[in-house]
């Protein structure tokens, strides 16, 4: 049998270097089967959706990912990063988002005649809510609107999370894949070591409390 000149041909699929992004940006709701929900394992009302792009394009030594935060919501657990660059652009945000913040080397400076924070940290000792202390460790909230890059280097002592208002906020969020790195939570007196030697998207991590690090200088 002819076929018809006018007879539909199925677009060429996509190289694998691209992959669209639109049906995440537009659903909505922020379930989708391509978006994987989160809670993060040291903060329970912490979660999120989020599409790991950057392994759907096979990328090695940089890792991407689309999120979706819910109306009032926290992104993740207050974090900075020994080894990894981080960094988030922001698709979507209304009114109420905001990026928290807590500057530990600030901090640190305004503690004249103590250990100051970094000593406080290695021996387990920084208090913040999370620990049940008394607060010591102050964070400040930044309005965050679209179209904001926060660019966070490798080794900056700025504990981070986002947390969004009566809107979801959208975001791109990406850093470095370090074979080894070190994110510490500075609220809650513990670090998270990975190793990622294995290679792929996957990794493995060691959860210590700081007050168990001895610290060691050669």
């Amino acid at each position: 049998m002819s076929t018809s000149s006018n007879d539909p041909t199925p677009p060429p699929p996509p190289p694998p270097y691209l992959i669209s992004t639109s049906s995440l940006l537009t659903t909505t709701t922020t379930t989708s089967p391509s978006l994987t929900p989160r809670a993060h394992r040291f903060n329970p009302s912490a979660h999120r959706s989020q599409s790991n792009i950057s392994d759907s394009t096979s990328l090695t030594k940089s890792i991407v990912h689309l999120c979706r935060l819910p109306p009032n919501s926290e992104s993740t657990a207050m974090h900075w990063h020994t080894c990894d660059d981080e960094w988030v652009y922001v698709v979507e945000a209304g009114e109420g988002a905001r990026v928290v913040v807590v500057e530990l080397d600030e901090v640190a400076q305004v503690e004249e005649g103590e250990e100051g924070v970094k000593g406080k940290e290695a021996k387990g000792e920084a208090k913040g809510e999370g620990e049940g202390g008394k607060g010591e460790i102050k964070t400040k909230e930044i309005p965050i609107h679209k179209g904001d890059f926060l660019g966070f280097p490798a080794g900056a002592r700025i504990g981070r999370l986002l947390k969004s208002g009566p809107t979801e906020v959208v975001y791109l969020m990406g850093g470095s894949r370090e074979s080894f790195d070190v994110c510490h939570y500075p609220l809650l007196g513990r670090r998270l070591v990975i190793d990622r030697t294995a290679g792929g998207s996957g990794w493995k991590g060691w959860s210590v409390l700081d007050g168990d690090v001895v610290e060691w200088n050669k």
